[in-house]
């Protein structure tokens, strides 16, 4: 009997640790948190539910809607019940579209729909037919590619990167996909690399049109030709959706010639956000890729990107990785004055240094040139936000969640921001705490909305929980470093709601 209980007490005791680690850990820690719950008791519904939201925090609506799948079922062949209705709520809530959100706390924003429907158009991972693993970077870079391709031509709706990387590795429907994500046309396809040569199947179909394939196109070249097929591919795909031919050159960006620099840079994309340690990686594969090829634009604009991520999320002293952040973006305006992610990492970086005008200039130019990336424009909301201009900053934040449905949980932080820098304290809560984006940074700012709202208690017991998992974190420090106001008014209210919430000096 003392052994059984003693079991019974060290199980709570663990039950309760990864509860609290599931709550204030973010990303793949916290999943796994919430993973060794589930094994503890796979009959304990609160445990899945831990999961649920770990995956929907993660932009993965996909694995977390499948975790209640998997607890409905045990719940039934077990114990012959259904899940709660804090579990069903739970798996309704993660299933509420962005269209949903957006309706509730910014109403108008449909009358400004970029594209027409029929030209909306998702490019879906592409599979790697390599026969080794270590070469799926290049299949995902080649995806990212072409959608980034495709977004920078007028008349073309596509769906960001991270929505279309959600089914990565996923059985796929297409007609659902594209219910979901509310487009007309979906690209898939594979890539085989062998030595120095390259084969890229592809297929569009039109899955309105009953799921009917449009064109297939199979290309077999040598490795160096894989940015024209690229271009090939957006060619047919443009010509394809919007019925015009056109002999102009589809995309007009400096391309490099080193593989391997392209290689190391393609291997960069994917770890900058991943953690410290992975930005500290991203970071020497950059520098690299540089080495071998001094005049590659996108290795300078994702160095300048990966170090102002070191400053401004992952704790690094801010010199002189802000010198040179500055410099590496500016280097990238330079050697290519068509691409407009440089233009956007150069006007970020030049708004956290306080050049507001030279900052809003480069990001006008970044809209021009592509104003259908959501995360160019959620890097304008988050400067608009910064210089002022809140109304205008939750504008921005939406058109790019109309792009990116399934995004990362900056994007809602930036929105729930705005939304608290325009007195919409309501809309601030529902937002700041989706899953997306609760128990992140974004934490803070929920405080000051609770404090707008007179929810005293509230604020404060969130600001203790975000202090768990930052508990260094100081209001000075911040406006020091990451919080860069145009107006010493709009810094005042921060502070003075941090402060109200409890939050440290």
């Amino acid at each position: 009997e003392w052994l059984t209980l003693e079991r019974q007490r060290l199980h709570n005791a663990a039950v309760r640790i990864l509860e609290r680690l599931a709550e204030v850990e973010t990303g793949d820690a916290r999943i796994a948190a919430a993973q060794r719950l589930v094994q503890l008791d796979p009959l304990r519904e609160a445990s899945h539910r831990a999961l649920m939201r770990a995956h929907a925090a993660l932009g993965d609506k996909g694995s977390a809607l499948k975790q209640f799948e998997t607890c409905q079922n045990l719940l039934r062949a077990e114990l012959g019940v259904e899940p709660s209705r804090e579990t069903a709520e739970l798996r309704d809530q993660i299933s509420a579209t962005v269209r949903d959100l957006s309706d509730r706390t910014f109403p108008g924003h449909q009358e400004a729909s970029i594209h027409d429907a029929s030209c909306r158009i998702a490019v879906l991972p592409f599979l790697n037919l390599s026969g080794d693993p270590d070469q799926e970077y290049f299949a995902d870079g080649l995806t990212e590619d072409i959608i980034t391709d495709i977004s920078n031509l007028p008349g073309c709706f596509v769906i960001a990167r991270n929505s279309a990387f959600v089914y990565k590795g996923k059985p796929t429907d297409i007609r659902q996909i594209a219910r979901d994500l509310e487009v007309r046309y979906i690209l898939e396809g594979s890539a085989r690399r062998a030595g120095q040569r390259l084969r890229v199947n592809v297929q569009l179909i039109d899955a309105v049109g009953g799921g009917a394939h449009i064109f297939a196109e199979r290309f077999d070249r040598e490795i160096i030709e894989i940015f024209a097929v690229q271009d090939e591919i957006t060619r047919r795909v443009v010509e394809t959706v919007t019925g015009r031919l056109t002999s102009s050159p589809i995309v007009e960006r400096r391309r490099p010639t080193n593989m391997e620099a392209y290689d190391l840079c393609v291997s960069a994309r994917s770890l900058m956000h991943q953690s410290k340690s992975g930005n500290i990686e991203s970071r020497a594969l950059l520098e690299t890729a540089i080495a071998l090829e001094p005049d590659y634009c996108e290795a300078h604009w994702r160095l300048a990107e990966n170090l102002g991520a070191g400053y401004l999320v992952w704790s690094e002293p801010p010199e002189p990785i802000r010198r040179r952040a500055l410099m590496h973006a500016s280097r990238a305006v330079c050697l290519d004055p068509k691409d407009a992610n440089a233009h956007a990492i150069l006007g970020t970086t030049l708004h956290y240094e306080g050049r507001w005008d030279e900052a809003e200039d480069c990001f006008d130019t970044a809209i021009r040139l592509n104003p259908n990336n959501a995360e160019i424009l959620a890097k304008l909301s988050d400067f608009k936000y910064l210089s002022g201009e809140p109304h205008e900053a939750i504008e921005c934040a939406l058109k790019a969640l109309r792009l990116d449905p399934h995004p990362p949980g900056f994007i809602y932080w930036f929105l729930g921001s705005a939304q608290v820098a325009a007195g919409k304290y309501e809309d601030a809560v529902l937002t700041l705490k989706r899953e997306e984006t609760y128990r992140t940074t974004s934490r803070r700012d929920l405080c000051v909305a609770l404090v707008k709202l007179g929810r005293i208690s509230e604020a404060r017991d969130e600001a203790r929980l975000f202090l768990l998992s930052n508990p260094d974190w100081r209001i000075s420090t911040t406006f020091e470093v990451e919080a860069v106001y145009k107006n010493p008014d709009d810094k005042q209210f921060w502070i003075d709601g941090f402060r109200a919430a409890g939050l440290p000096d």
